[in-house]
């Protein structure tokens, strides 16, 4: 028998035309499942050489009876069978998602036989076309790593670490790259069943495989992950067939369940590393670069796959250190980690914890290049030990290497990088508070740090006082004239200008204490007049000589003979000397040391300063000390004052300049105070001068005083009234500011005060249109002086119109607050007469919108009307902030810190009452509206997460959004639904943990669609986003069975709890959703369900 077959086989073999019975032989072969081992042999044989001479369509045909000869064979025969199908796929015309095609093939009572075939095909799927021997890998490292501490030691295991390579070394690495997924005799075998060396063939079989299964024959779940492993395949169109269907697919499974996971893992990292025992032919290869960066999204989808260990941590290590991976691959690990630090339980994330920092602290040490994928890596790497700190503070709180290591890194790192390093160190601020490693030392340095910027503060002069009290020890005066010469050569040769100005200072100090200084004088002098001297010593010996003469006294011949030498010179039109000079005839101007003698004199100076002011050739250096020096000479002489003022306001009113601006309003105050102006007193020499304030003024001064109080504010009501120019405005209220801060008190007496408040209302309609005002910076500066106008005022009739004034203008209810242009009359008295000048001002109504917010946030208390008052100046102080305040060194005397504070304190009095609109408020859609309450906000909860305030008040804010979800105003329609989104978002497990909420969710459903349906389509946008939100992270969640709603919680009120979600969701789903003329209601509807 064996010689007729081997003859008859050699005659079939070689006439390929030949055709062989293969259907009846499959009839034989499936209906006779005791026939003989040699027979079952020869007939798979013959059935395997005829089928490969069929035609196509008859290939189709015998499909089904393939199916049916599989039960019962071994399993080389029933690979060789599967074989054949696979090949005669691409024959198949198959209607994809039909039911008839799991009737038509008979699989539909065999699930054996389905899952032998899915297997098979998932394998053919994975057969690569190229297998790589080897592949080079330089382990070298070429670039020095950063210095920093040594990783902390932890246990590792021998597993775990079996991809890890921490010594490096300088040798060409070459390793094999396996089969991924497989392993070599399973590719062997599959390569032989599908009867086809060729790899275009091959490609067309893995594109007819994935047409098969979409043909509805087996669920979502079975086939997953054949089109994810088909998505990494090298040729183009077995991934486009993937990627058609493989959306549709991935919304119908739960990558949460455990079966998932497991393939998962599985593919990932092979099963060596997954399932323990197992045949040598089941082995799986882990997968290659290119399988895994298909298979990441995947576990980042899945809740579960980052909480199951040691998978978890396995994942991480040979995504970040194994042979398989490059820098995208490595940024999926870190997102990946991220969801293990985020969902882990606690006590399961404490044991793992040493290796996850481990792994990020090696990152930090590697990954050092500047290239952009590298500063990726690092950026989300500080974030990710900043919140492993949060979760575990215990593996943190007594080693404060990494902070240094986050300090250090701030001074190389690119900006972007920085703000995650400064994210990472706020969150690791929380666990260091507890952490007695250097405390005492880090303390020591925060205090240092505090004592030298009150040290370089200027308007509080607390460098005056630490120098003033050192300069009048008689043993440092003594110390510093026997080095008096190194003074000198600085201020006469340091190429500097900060150097020769301190060190002039100093030496002019010293030598106005010393009794034989006449040849140091006369040195100074010389040179001065020396016009061929080097620039930088003539001027230093200016500056110093002015200073020198500033500290003798009146009967001294140097001082007379002192000022007419440097206004000669001044006079002389020397202007590279101009600052110099300014510094020193300010000085004299400032220690009074002008009298009458000098009148004609400084008269002409005044207008050559005059002039200097108004060119536009000078720089603005010299503009700041010819208007400082302008304020100092009218300390002199007072009868010039109001000449002076004239000169302050008119020459440089239109300049944008805020610097010289403020320059003019300290002039200014010199000019309205004289000697009791603070500003004129010598910082150095503090201790030695007495105040001239305490000594009571003539009734002629009074009258003088009063006189340019009033033309001072009748100026400022002149600029600050011309609506047409915003810069004439902003130095106006910046006069009007200045004025206020050093005008308030004591110097303020009551007959100043009486002139000062017939002018009250006439200021604050002024302040009132610069709240107004589109410039962000002139608001600021009327609300500053909105405030401390409020706080001057002492009488109580007074202070109640002016208040009433105020509100009434932001809650008259016949004011339109549209997004139209309005245009308002503007009156202003600027002459104190009948004739009113009218002028039309056109203001956007949204500018009103946030004081209207203000108003009403202090209308939702019921308490006396001068405690409102005071919460609307308080919220009104807090909403504006400008960054000039943090950059000028003018920002101390403005933005007092005192006054801030007890607004806040005040506040948070009746912030239980005011929390719920605040919150709302956050997300208005006005952003000046959103940015105002954002910096009320974080002043009032300045080191507390915006989260944890939102949960402390979380009944009474979710119940006034609840109550105000339909509201008639768009904007409050709007905002809440955003604030909503927010709280779905981040807080939905306190609204699926408590009952009395859930019991709210049909009927917030019900409104979510009314909004849904609005009128105006931004609050549309907002509801949609709203209620997928409130779907998908309360809805959804609080129905799966695999979320937890609370420890103490059976299994059967779980359930419950799910159905009674249901039973409230759905009848408004179906009755309202899914019929409903909103196209975007009805889609969302229909999803839902």
């Amino acid at each position: 028998a064996v010689e007729v077959f081997i003859h008859i086989n050699k005659r079939v073999k070689s006439r390929p035309e030949l055709q062989i019975p293969v259907k009846s032989l499959l009839e034989i072969f499936t209906t006779s499942t005791q026939c003989s081992p040699f027979a079952s042999n020869f007939s798979i044989m013959y059935i395997k050489m005829g089928f490969m001479r069929l035609k196509s369509d008859c290939q189709t045909e015998l499909i089904p009876l393939l199916f049916q000869s599989l039960p019962n064979r071994s399993t080389s025969h029933q690979e060789l069978l599967m074989g054949l199908i696979v090949y005669a796929l691409q024959y198949v015309k198959i209607i994809p998602n039909v039911n008839e095609n799991l009737v038509k093939y008979g699989l539909t009572d065999k699930p054996i036989i389905r899952n032998l075939f899915l297997n098979f095909l998932l394998n053919v799927i994975l057969l690569p076309y190229k297998f790589e021997e080897t592949k080079q890998r330089n382990t070298t490292k070429t670039t020095q790593p950063r210095s920093y501490v040594e990783p902390s030691q932890a246990p590792v295991d021998e597993v775990l670490f079996s991809t890890m390579d921490d010594a490096p070394s300088k040798e060409v690495e070459t390793f094999k790259q396996p089969f991924p997924c497989m392993n070599e005799q399973l590719n062997n075998r599959i390569t032989e069943a599908i009867q086809t060396d060729n790899l275009n063939q091959v490609e067309k079989l893995k594109v007819s495989i994935l047409k098969f299964l979409n043909g509805n024959i087996y669920s979502e779940n079975d086939i997953i992950f054949h089109f994810v492993l088909a998505t990494a395949d090298s040729r183009y169109s077995v991934v486009l067939a993937a990627e058609h269907d493989i959306k549709r697919l991935t919304v119908a499974v739960d990558w949460n369940s455990m079966q998932h996971v497991q393939s998962l893992f599985e593919f990932f990292l092979g099963t060596l590393k997954t399932i323990k025992p197992q045949n040598e032919e089941t082995i799986r290869n882990p997968a290659n670069t290119r399988i895994r960066i298909k298979l990441y999204p995947y576990l980042l989808k899945s809740r579960i796959a980052s909480t199951i260990f040691p998978h978890a941590i396995q994942i991480l290590y040979e995504s970040l250190f194994g042979n398989s991976t490059n820098a995208r691959i490595k940024y999926f690990s870190l997102q990946f980690i991220q969801n293990t630090i985020q969902n882990a339980e606690l006590n399961n994330l404490v044991g793992v914890s040493k290796l996850i920092l481990h792994a990020l602290e090696k990152i930090l040490n590697t990954e050092i290049s500047k290239t952009h994928d590298a500063s990726r890596l690092r950026s989300l790497t500080y974030v990710l030990i900043g919140k492993l700190s949060y979760r575990v503070p215990k593996l943190f709180c007594d080693d404060i290497r990494l902070t240094q290591q986050f300090f250090e890194a701030l001074k190389t790192e690119d900006n972007e990088c920085c703000l995650n390093i400064q994210e990472a160190l706020k969150l690791v601020t929380d666990i260091e508070k507890n952490t007695t490693i250097w405390y005492n030392y880090i303390q020591f340095l925060l205090d240092f740090v505090l004592v030298v910027h009150d040290c370089l503060s200027t308007y509080f002069l607390f460098e005056a006082i630490i120098i003033g009290y050192h300069l009048n020890d008689s043993k440092l005066i003594d110390l510093f004239k026997d080095n008096i010469s190194s003074f000198r050569q600085l201020c006469l040769f340091s190429t500097r200008d900060d150097t020769r100005r301190y060190s002039s200072l100093l030496y002019a100090y010293v030598l106005s204490k010393t009794d034989s200084n006449s040849l140091a004088i006369d040195e100074l002098i010389k040179i001065i007049q020396n016009v061929n001297q080097r620039f930088e010593q003539r001027e230093g010996s200016i500056i110093a000589f002015g200073y020198v003469c500033s500290y003798l006294k009146q009967s001294n011949k140097y001082l007379n003979n002192g000022k007419n030498l440097l206004l000669k010179i001044f006079f002389d039109n020397q202007n590279e000397y101009a600052l110099s000079l300014l510094v020193s005839i300010g000085q004299l101007a400032r220690m009074n040391c002008f009298n009458q003698d000098d009148e004609s004199n400084i008269k002409n100076f005044i207008d050559k300063i005059q002039v200097k002011i108004k060119t536009i050739n000078e720089t603005n250096r010299i503009k700041e000390k010819a208007i400082q020096t302008l304020g100092f000479l009218a300390v002199c002489y007072r009868k010039q004052s109001e000449k002076i003022i004239d000169i302050l306001t008119q020459s440089l009113v239109d300049t944008k300049q805020i610097e010289l601006q403020l320059n003019i309003g300290d002039a200014l105050i010199c000019c309205i105070l004289g000697v009791d102006t603070p500003l004129v007193n010598d910082p150095y020499d503090i201790f030695s001068q007495e105040s001239s304030s305490k000594d009571k003024i003539s009734s002629d001064q009074d009258d003088f005083r009063s006189n340019l109080i009033k033309y001072l504010i009748d100026r400022i009501l002149h600029y600050s009234s011309d609506i047409n120019n915003s810069h004439s405005r902003q130095a106006a209220f910046l006069w009007l500011l200045t004025f206020l801060i050093h005008c308030r008190r004591p110097y303020l007496v009551s007959t100043y005060r009486s002139l000062f408040e017939s002018k009250l209302f006439s200021l604050q309609t002024n302040l009132i249109y610069g709240l107004l005002d589109q410039d962000e910076f002139n608001q600021e500066l009327s609300c500053k002086c909105l405030i401390y106008l409020y706080e001057i005022i002492e009488n109580d009739e007074l202070e109640l119109k002016f208040n009433n004034k105020l509100f009434e203008y932001f809650t008259d209810s016949t004011r339109s607050y549209s997004n139209q242009l309005t245009t308002m009359v503007y009156e202003h008295d600027a002459n104190n007469n009948n004739n009113n000048n009218k002028q039309q001002l056109n203001i956007d109504n949204t500018q009103l919108i946030l004081y209207k917010e203000l108003c009403s946030l202090v209308d939702l208390l019921s308490i006396e009307k001068n405690l409102k008052s005071q919460l609307f100046y308080s919220l009104l102080y807090l909403a504006h902030e400008n960054s000039i305040w943090s950059t000028t060194r003018y920002g101390q005397i403005f933005h007092l810190n005192n006054y801030e504070k007890q607004s806040i304190e005040f506040i948070s009095i009746y912030i239980q009452q005011l929390i719920s609109r605040l919150y709302r408020l956050l997300f208005d859609p006005q952003i000046r509206v959103q940015e105002s309450i954002n910096r009320i906000w974080n002043k009032l909860f300045s080191s507390i997460k915006q989260i944890t305030i939102v949960e402390k008040y979380f009944s009474i804010i979710f119940k006034d959004l609840y109550n105000d979800i339909l509201s008639s105003r768009w904007r409050i329609r709007e905002s809440i639904q955003l604030a909503l989104l927010d709280i779905f978002r981040m807080l939905n497990r306190k609204l699926i943990d408590n009952e009395q909420y859930i019991k709210l969710f049909q009927e917030l459903f019900r409104r979510l669609f009314a909004v849904c349906d609005d009128t105006k389509e931004s609050v549309r946008k907002a509801a949609l986003a709203t209620i997928n939100a409130f779907k998908q992270n309360c809805v959804l969640l609080a129905c799966d069975p695999a979320t937890t709603i609370s420890n103490a919680i059976s299994d059967e009120e779980h359930k419950a709890r799910g159905r009674y979600v249901l039973e409230q969701i759905l009848p408004v789903i179906l009755n309202d959703g899914l019929y409903n003329k909103n196209e975007d209601i009805s889609k969302f509807s229909l999803n839902t369900i």
